[in-house]
């Protein structure tokens, strides 16, 4: 079971996706807010989500990072840290 699930980007981030790219179901997103809006700077939150969702043998999961594209970024990435319990409830 995936039990927690977050993001971590870096300025100019927008949201990771968290998707059962088998099923077409989104798991989570995770979404960046800044100090001030409308620059990409100074990050202040980006939420996680608690879940209660089963990991199925055979199935494809697939994370999507978006970044704003009004000009280059360096150094950037998008990962999600997921936290799987061996269980069944």
């Amino acid at each position: 079971m995936v039990v927690f699930t977050g993001a971590h980007l870096h300025e100019g981030g927008i949201s990771n996706t968290l998707r059962d790219d088998t099923t077409g179901t989104n798991l989570c997103k995770s979404v960046v807010e800044y100090e001030h809006p409308d620059e990409f700077m100074h990050i202040m939150l980006i939420n996680a989500c608690v879940l209660h969702e089963k990991v199925i043998a055979g199935h494809s999961y697939k994370l999507t990072t978006k970044y704003d594209n009004a000009q280059p970024w360096q150094a950037v990435m998008g990962i999600n840290l997921t936290y799987v319990w061996w269980g069944t409830q």
